[in-house]
């Protein structure tokens, strides 16, 4: 997350900022779209109550704030994606 206040501070013409927000367009293959990195991060921002994050990573002292909240705050989405692993595991082992 301090990552992303970093690179949501950048210049819009920056690369990193530029891959962050890139949407694919065109045709997709069949099936569930990939779920991108960004979501999980917005879904985790929900989880822990923050709204208008993209305004607050601009103060770094306020998201400096949230990325501590976040360090102590165990995701539902890494709960989640831990469990898969381990049941994963169970059902090669």
């Amino acid at each position: 997350m301090a990552w992303l206040g970093h690179v949501m501070r950048m210049d819009d013409k920056r690369t990193c900022k530029i891959i962050l927000e890139w949407k694919p367009v065109g045709t997709r293959i069949r099936g569930r779209p990939r779920k991108r990195w960004i979501v999980d991060i917005e879904e985790d921002m929900h989880i822990m109550g923050i709204r208008r994050w993209r305004k607050q990573c601009e103060e770094r002292a306020e998201w400096n704030r949230i990325t501590e909240k976040a360090k102590l705050t165990v995701s539902c989405n890494a709960r989640k994606r831990r469990s898969k692993h381990v049941i994963h595991l169970l059902k090669i082992n």
